[in-house]
C-alpha cells in the first residue's frame, strides 16, 4: 500500500553503466537476442586487442579480421559502438584522432557559446548559421594592427580571451561535430544543466572533475559526450529575422575572406574597362565611385581598392596592377593563412603542456630551435598533430620568438612554451597575415555598413540638426583624424554651420561650400557603399559627414600644398584627398575662423582649464580637439599610460570643472569605438587628460 515500509525489500544497488544508465546489481547485461551474456564483455581489454591487433594488420584502416569481429561483439552487447573500436584501432596506426579531452574540450566551448548571445550574433551570418569559415574569420578580424592614426586594421577586443580560447577549439575540432554548420539554435542545447541531465551521478562527478582537473575521461564518458556532439547540433536551418537593407527586404550576404577570390574574379571583367587583363589605380577607383556596385559587389570592390597594392604583387607577372593570377594566388594564401588560424589551438595547446613541448624538444633545453622542428616535422615516431604543429611554427619560425617577452638574454635562443601560447597573437606580425586580415576588415566594415545606413543626406531630411551630430564620426581606414575630430567638434557646438555648408543638387550630387573657403565649392557625388566601407561610415545619421569627408578630400586635390608631406600625391579617388594626417587646419576651414594652440606641457594648468571652460560651457561655443603627441619611432609605446592611441587627434565634447581631480573632460575617438573606451566617448579627469594629451586646439570668435 502506497505510504507502508516494507523492510525485507531492500533497495537495489545501481551500477552506472558506460553509457550513462543506470542498471541494478541482479539484472544481467544481455545479448542483442535478448538472451543473458554469461561471459560479460569487458571494454577496455577489447579495445586494447583492438590496438594490438592493429598494430599487426595489413588491413586499410588498420583493421584486422578479429578486431571487426570484436567490434561486432562490443556493438552487439551494446557497451561500445563500432565506431569506438575503429578510432582505437586506428589510433594504434598513429593517426590523428579525437579524444575523450578533444570532446570535452568542443562541449566546453559549445556551452560557452550558448551561454553568450553577442558572440553568436559576431560569428553567425544572416541565415543564423555558423560553419567553420565563420570561426577562423572572427579568429582573423580580432585583435588590431595600427598604421597612424587611422583606424586599425582588425578589431580589439572583438573576441574576449574565453571567447577566442572557444572559437579556435571549435575550429581545430570542427570534425567532432560531423556537420558542415549548424543553427545558433541548436546552442541552447548545449547549456550545462542540459548536458548533465540524462548522467548518472558518477559521471557528473567525473565530468565536474574532467572540467576543472583535466583529467582523462573514461570510456563511458567519452562515448556520451560523443554521442551529444552528434544528436545535439541538427542540420535543421533556423529561420532569423533578417536587418533592414534600403529598397530591398532581403539583406546583403557577407563576402567573408575565403569567397573574395571568387566573388573578385566574377567582377573582374566589368571593372576591367581597357581590357588589358588588369585592374589599374584608376579603374578600381572608378568602380568604388561607381554607385551601380551594391551589396556584395560593393564589398569587394571595397576590398579591392583597399588591398590593391599588396595584391597586385601576388605574383610577378608585370602587369602593374591587380591580375586575375594575382586574385588566384591570394585565394591560395587565404587558405594557407587560415588553416594556421584554425590550427591555432594545437599550436598553443602544445605551448601549455610540458610534455607536449618536451617531445618536440630533443635536448630538453626549454626552447625550440629551427634545428628541433626540422626533424620533428620528419620524426615518424611523433603524432600527426605534433609534425603539424612543427611544420607551422616553423614556417613561421621568423616571428615567434618574439611573441612573448620571456628571455632576458636575447629571444634569438628560439621559441619558448609562452611564445607558443601566444601564437594567434604573434601572427599579427606577419606582412602576410596583415594582408588578409586588412581584407577581412574591409569586407566585414562595409557589410556592417550596409546593415546601418542611411542612403539620405539626414536621417529625416527635415529635421537635420538632429542628424549633425559626434556620432556621424566613425573614421575609416585612411589617416584623416584631424579632420574628422575637427568635423565631430564643429558637429557638437555649432550644428547650423554644418547644415548651412551643404547644398544637395538633387541629382545624385552635393556642393560643400567651407566657411573657411567661400569662393571654392566643392561638388561631389554621393559616396556609394563601397567608399563608406574605407572611408567614414555615418550610419543612421545620414550621408552628411561623409560628404563633407570627400569633398575636403577633394579639395586638398586641387593643390598640392594643402595635402600633407605623406600624401603629396592626393590619392587616386576623391576622399583620399585628405589622407596623410595633419594638424589644425581642418578647424580653420570649417569654422572660417582662427583657432588657438596650446601646447600643454609648457602651459600653465588654469590656463587650459580656462580654455575648456570657455569654449565649452560658454555662449557662443567653440570646437575643442586635442592631440596625444608623437607616436613611434619617438616613443616606444604606441599608446599612452592609460590607453588612448598616439599620434592621434581627438574630439573635446564636453568639461565640468567640478569633477574630482580639476574637472571632467569628456573625448571622444574619431574611430567611434564602444562608450567608456579609449576608442569611443570615454569621461577623464582633468589631470587624466594632462597626463595623456600633449596639444589641444580651439576655435575662437
Amino acid at each position: 500500500m502506497a505510504g507502508e515500509e516494507h523492510p525485507e525489500a531492500k533497495p537495489e544497488k545501481r551500477v552506472a553503466t558506460p553509457t550513462g544508465t543506470a542498471v541494478g546489481e541482479n539484472e544481467h547485461e544481455q545479448t542483442g537476442d535478448g538472451r543473458p551474456n554469461s561471459a560479460p564483455l569487458d571494454g577496455a581489454r577489447l579495445q586494447d586487442e583492438a590496438k594490438a591487433q592493429a598494430k599487426n594488420g595489413d588491413n586499410q584502416g588498420g583493421r584486422s579480421k578479429d578486431a571487426g569481429q570484436e567490434s561486432a561483439r562490443l556493438v552487439q552487447a551494446g557497451i561500445l559502438p563500432e565506431a569506438q573500436v575503429l578510432d582505437a584501432a586506428a589510433e594504434a596506426k598513429g593517426l590523428s584522432l579525437p579524444k575523450g579531452d578533444q570532446r570535452l574540450a568542443t562541449l566546453q566551448a559549445l556551452t560557452h557559446l550558448a551561454q553568450n548571445p553577442k558572440l553568436q550574433e559576431k560569428l553567425a551570418g544572416t541565415d543564423g548559421r555558423i560553419d567553420r569559415k565563420d570561426l577562423t574569420e572572427a579568429l582573423l578580424l580580432n585583435g588590431e594592427i595600427r598604421s597612424g592614426s587611422r583606424l586599425p586594421t582588425g578589431i580589439a577586443g572583438f573576441l574576449s580571451d574565453a571567447d577566442k580560447e572557444a572559437v579556435q577549439t571549435l575550429a581545430a575540432n570542427w570534425k567532432l561535430l560531423e556537420k558542415e554548420s549548424f543553427d545558433t539554435g541548436d546552442l541552447s542545447r548545449f547549456t550545462i544543466e542540459d548536458i548533465r541531465k540524462n548522467l548518472s551521478q558518477d559521471l557528473k562527478d567525473e565530468l565536474d572533475r574532467a572540467a576543472t582537473a583535466g583529467k582523462t575521461l573514461s570510456e563511458g564518458l567519452s562515448d556520451y559526450l560523443k554521442e551529444r556532439l552528434r544528436t545535439g547540433l541538427t542540420p535543421d536551418r533556423l529561420e532569423v529575422a533578417p536587418p533592414p537593407y534600403p529598397g530591398t527586404d532581403i539583406p546583403p550576404s557577407m563576402v567573408r575572406t575565403s569567397e573574395f577570390s571568387e566573388a573578385a574574379l566574377k567582377l573582374f571583367d566589368r571593372l576591367n574597362t581597357d581590357k588589358d587583363d588588369f585592374l589599374s589605380d584608376k579603374e578600381l577607383a572608378a568602380a568604388l565611385e561607381d554607385p551601380q556596385h551594391k551589396r556584395e559587389d560593393a564589398q569587394v570592390v571595397a576590398a579591392l581598392y583597399f588591398y590593391r597594392s599588396r595584391l597586385s604583387g601576388g605574383v610577378d607577372d608585370g602587369s602593374g596592377g591587380v591580375s586575375k593570377a594575382d586574385l588566384k594566388s591570394f585565394d591560395n594564401l587565404e587558405r594557407k593563412i587560415t588553416q594556421d588560424l584554425a590550427d591555432s589551438w594545437d599550436v598553443e595547446s602544445v605551448g601549455r603542456d610540458a610534455a607536449a613541448f618536451r617531445a618536440l624538444d630533443r635536448s630538453n633545453k626549454g626552447y625550440l630551435t629551427r634545428d628541433d622542428l626540422e626533424k620533428a616535422v620528419t620524426n615518424g615516431n611523433l603524432s600527426e598533430t605534433q609534425r603539424k604543429v612543427a611544420e607551422i611554427v616553423l614556417r613561421h619560425y621568423q616571428i615567434l620568438p618574439g611573441a612573448s617577452d620571456d628571455y632576458t638574454l636575447g629571444e634569438w635562443r628560439g621559441i619558448t612554451p609562452k611564445d607558443l601560447q601566444n601564437f594567434s597573437n604573434a601572427l599579427n606580425q606577419s606582412d602576410e597575415y596583415r594582408g588578409i586580415k586588412e581584407t577581412a576588415h574591409a569586407l566585414r566594415r562595409t557589410y556592417w555598413g550596409q546593415l546601418n545606413q542611411v542612403d539620405t543626406l539626414y536621417q529625416d531630411n527635415n529635421k537635420p540638426l538632429e542628424s549633425i551630430n559626434p556620432e556621424a564620426i566613425n573614421q575609416g581606414l585612411i589617416n584623416d583624424c584631424y579632420f574628422l575630430s575637427s568635423l565631430g567638434a564643429t558637429a557638437y557646438t555649432n550644428p547650423e554651420l554644418i547644415r548651412d555648408m551643404i547644398k544637395d543638387n538633387g541629382n545624385g550630387t552635393f556642393t560643400v561650400t567651407f566657411p573657411g573657403a567661400k569662393n571654392e565649392p566643392v561638388t561631389v557625388k554621393a559616396p556609394t557603399e563601397a567608399e563608406r566601407g574605407i572611408f567614414n561610415q555615418p550610419g543612421k545619421n545620414g550621408l552628411w559627414a561623409s560628404v563633407i569627408e570627400k569633398a575636403y578630400g577633394a579639395y586638398c586635390q586641387r593643390n598640392f600644398l594643402r595635402r600633407t608631406p605623406m600624401n603629396w600625391a592626393g590619392g587616386d579617388s576623391p576622399t583620399e584627398g585628405a589622407d596623410g594626417g595633419g594638424w589644425y587646419s581642418g578647424l580653420q576651414i570649417l569654422t572660417g575662423k582662427p583657432y588657438v594652440h596650446l601646447i600643454m606641457p609648457i602651459t600653465p594648468k588654469n590656463t587650459i582649464s580656462r580654455s575648456l571652460n570657455d569654449s565649452l560651457n560658454q555662449e557662443p561655443k567653440h570646437p575643442v580637439i586635442a592631440d596625444t603627441g608623437p607616436g613611434k619611432p619617438f616613443r616606444f609605446s604606441e599608446n599612452t599610460k592609460d590607453g588612448f592611441a598616439r599620434a592621434h587627434i581627438f574630439m573635446v565634447l564636453g568639461f565640468d570643472p567640478k569633477g574630482a581631480d580639476g574637472g571632467t573632460v569628456t573625448i571622444r575617438n574619431p574611430w567611434g569605438g564602444p562608450k567608456g573606451t579609449t576608442s569611443g566617448e570615454k569621461q577623464i579627469s582633468f589631470k587624466e587628460f594632462n597626463e595623456n594629451f600633449f596639444n589641444t586646439a580651439h576655435g575662437q570668435d
